[in-house]
């Protein structure tokens, strides 16, 4: 027909407003999965009642299905099922608004915008250099809530009561209110797992406002949490309520709790003596308390006092120092490569108590004690007193790295050793931020900082335990060398046979068959004997292995100086390349840059060529050669780190030849150069090292501007995994000492009458007994 068309069916281009809608079960799964367990629910709880401003909060749990006595505390909770959890507080309570504008809307900011002022005026305090303004304002909210700054600020912590039970019982009254407000919940309306969608605000909820029906003491004011009804899959066991009892006991420091509150626990199921820590009776050994200020500096207290139980003589010590924490682990604070950087978690105190855990040390406590370390060994960290990482949980993430050490040397010092506090006052530690699920804290360049300060004072104790061990050691059974081992196994090993061949084990007149077995009595004396001349061949083996072990150690140094050195060069060059991809989206060909690229590869492999004489190997054969080749071997592979730190290395003209493996020597000076410039570097930039040579006395001196060595360390120099470094692994000089061996020669400190002008540390390396050679 004409004119006429077929219809458009294609959709016709529109704009809709549209937003966000809340389903019912994201409380669910919000309260299941982001509170981790009951013991983090109850915790939060308890701490809701902190900024309540709460004197007593008293959790019970009762009713737990399966387990003695059935009896309820309260008549009015006989008819729950259980288990029945009870949160009560007598804190300010809340109002008709606290509850409908506040407890029933998640994530409400008003904690929030507490912490955010006083974030944003801290930093402009500081902009400013001066902290009065700041001070002042901390002062007037504390005045506002009751003393204390609130611990709350993600308005999420009410959701613990979800994981709790099926069903939550809550009441509430304010002093001013002579009526209390009541909300029950029956939290399976919000898992909403139907075909028809089920949106949050479609809940309806009744909230009454009549006489008290619960107990407010004489302040006449609080909450009563009361949830009950279990969950599906989380049982409660007697191992459960004694965790949770005594978590909730240990949420005040022991050193610092806030004044004014105390929170119990109680459950008809465990008894008080099973929720006491027996930490309390059995006194530790070792004592660490360490005060850091703002720049990572501490003062350092370590105490020691023997068990009155060990039966060696062991003599108890106090050790303090001044220590820069930052100084163990200097590439972690070094700024552009040159001066330390300002921690930004702000200061704290550490007090940790440490045990060693030998049935000798313990006894008769041994059991309990290492049980009780087992599951709550660790540091737990407190924010205004109150425990905001629970040691287990810090133990469980190994947040200190303590674990992974232990697992590379056993002998090191673990969580279930410890048991220690970090007191932080929130004020000024604003940068240090929990994580929603309230295990743990969120993984800021702030909490980064916090660990590897806690961390640096863990080593120092772990020092001190260490070298008190090896005395114990050593008090205990006196080191016999290798080669009395061997004379002594040859003659009871001569002894063994002259017995098989020669004696009568059928009369037995010394009854020595009867004591080993009868019959086989010749057989096992004969095989004791052959494996006994054999003994030095295993002590041979395991020399040779040591052997392999430090050589190999020594390859690993020389590996990590050649890494730093060509990293720096790679790093250029991949600045390079970005230059080059920049010019050649222009008009230039981009040939200087390229000539540039050709440069610096040509200086890469230079760099290599520069590095191999530091390289250790068993194959390489002992020659003659000049001392002073090998020192200048090793400052040309720290050229680069000697320029960028602003260090002079002089080395004095003398000479003289010595016979050795070159690589081995080198190796010495580079790690007497890389300890130097690390340590010269934890005071800031520049330095200096110097290298006096003497023909005469055939001697080497390395001297720096360093801190030099400390008191402690003085008497371990020269022993393995000794060292003020973090993570410490101190087989530098240890190894030194092993290679200057092999061609007679010494290391040790420099008297007094031989230090050269430099303040720091100085060794003296003596070759007069170590053959020259040929000329």
């Amino acid at each position: 027909m004409a004119g006429s068309s077929k219809a458009d069916t294609r959709p016709t281009p529109s704009d809709e407003k549209v937003k966000f809608v809340t389903d019912a079960r994201l409380i669910s799964i919000l309260g299941e999965q982001l509170i981790g367990s009951e013991k983090v629910g109850i915790l939060e709880l308890v701490k809701n009642a902190y900024d309540a401003g709460a004197v007593t909060c008293k959790v019970t749990v009762e009713g737990v299905p399966g387990l003695a006595p059935d009896a309820r505390t309260r008549t009015d909770y006989q008819a729950l099922p259980g288990p029945v959890i009870e949160v009560l507080d007598d804190g300010s309570g809340m109002s008709h608004e606290d509850l409908v504008a506040g407890w029933l809307r998640p994530a409400t900011p008003r904690r929030a915008r507490i912490k955010e002022r006083l974030r944003a005026e801290r930093e402009a305090a500081e902009k400013r250099g001066s902290l009065k303004a700041f001070d002042a304002l901390v002062e007037q909210l504390k005045e506002a809530h009751g003393g204390r700054l609130p611990l709350g600020e993600k308005g999420i912590g009410r959701l613990a009561t979800h994981r709790l039970g099926r069903f939550l019982w809550l009441r509430s009254k304010t002093k001013d209110d002579p009526l209390e407000w009541e909300l029950k919940i029956d939290w399976s309306l919000f898992e909403s797992l139907g075909d028809a969608p089920v949106d949050l605000d479609d809940i309806e909820l009744t909230l009454r406002h009549h006489p008290p029906t619960a107990d407010y003491g004489a302040r006449g004011s609080g909450t009563v949490i009361c949830c009950y009804g279990g969950r599906a899959g989380y049982q409660w066991s007697r191992d459960q309520i004694v965790d949770v009892g005594r978590s909730v006991n240990a949420l005040r420091s022991p050193r610092h709790a806030p004044e004014g509150f105390e929170p119990r626990f109680s459950s008809p199921h465990v008894s008080e003596q099973e929720l006491a820590s027996p930490l309390e009776r059995v006194a530790a050994p070792f004592e660490l308390l360490a005060i850091v200020d703002e720049e990572g500096k501490a003062d350092v207290e370590l105490t020691f006092n023997p068990p009155v139980v060990l039966k060696e003589s062991l003599k108890s010590f106090k050790h303090e120092e001044k220590s820069d924490l930052r100084g163990s682990n200097t590439k972690e604070w070094k700024t552009n490569g040159t001066r330390l950087r300002r921690p930004e978690c702000g200061p704290f105190i550490l007090h940790v108590r440490a045990w060693l855990r030998f049935r000798e040390w313990l006894d008769p406590d041994f059991k309990e004690v290492t049980e009780y370390l087992d599951q709550f060994g660790g540091i737990t960290i407190y924010r205004d007193g109150l425990a905001t990482l629970p040691a287990q949980q810090s133990a469980k993430v190994d947040w200190l790295g303590l674990a992974l050490a232990q697992i590379k040397k056993s002998a090191n010092i673990s969580y279930y050793h410890l048991a220690g506090e970090i007191e932080l006052a929130q004020e000024r530690t604003l940068a240090l931020r929990d994580r929603s699920s309230r295990e743990g804290m969120i993984e800021t360049r702030a909490y980064r900082d916090l660990t590897l300060l806690t961390r640096s004072a863990i080593d120092q104790l772990q020092f001190h335990m260490q070298r008190v061990r090896e005395e114990w050691s050593k008090a205990k059974s006196r080191r016999i060398p290798p080669k009395t081992l061997r004379a002594h196994a040859k003659v009871a090993a001569v002894v063994g046979k002259a017995i098989v061949e020669k004696y009568d084990f059928r009369k037995d007149p010394l009854q020595i068959g009867k004591s080993l077995g009868g019959k086989n009595a010749p057989q096992r004396i004969g095989e004791a004997a052959d494996v006994l001349l054999s003994l030095g061949e295993h002590l041979k083996l395991q020399d040779d292995e040591r052997e392999g072990l430090l050589e190999a150690a020594g390859f690993g140094l020389a590996i990590a100086v050649a890494v730093h050195e060509l990293g720096k060069l790679a790093s250029a060059i991949v600045a390079d390349v970005r230059l080059l991809n920049d010019t050649l989206g222009a008009k230039s060909p981009g040939s200087e840059t390229l000539e540039s690229l050709r440069r610096r590869a040509d200086a890469l492999l230079a760099e290599v060529r520069r590095l191999a004489p530091l390289r250790v190997t068993r194959a390489e054969i002992a020659r003659p050669f000049s001392v002073r080749s090998a020192i200048e071997a090793a400052r040309n592979a720290f050229a680069h780190s000697l320029q960028d730190a602003q260090i002079m290395l002089h080395v004095d003209r003398d000479d003289f030849r010595i016979t050795g493996r070159f690589g081995a020597i080198a190796q010495v000076f580079a790690n007497l150069f890389d300890n130097a410039i690390y340590w010269i570097g934890t005071e800031g930039i520049g330095g200096a090292i110097q290298v006096a040579v003497s023909a005469k006395h055939r001697t080497v001196i390395i001297a720096d501007s360093g801190p030099g060595i400390s008191e402690k360390m003085q008497e371990h120099l020269f022993e393995p995994f000794y060292s003020e470094k973090s993570p410490p692994s101190g087989l530098g000089l240890y190894i030194c000492r092993h290679y200057l061996g092999q061609c007679e020669a010494t290391i040790r400190l420099a008297r007094a009458t031989e230090r050269l002008q430099l303040g720091g540390a100085q060794f003296v390396l003596d070759f007069s007994k170590s053959p020259a050679g040929e000329s």
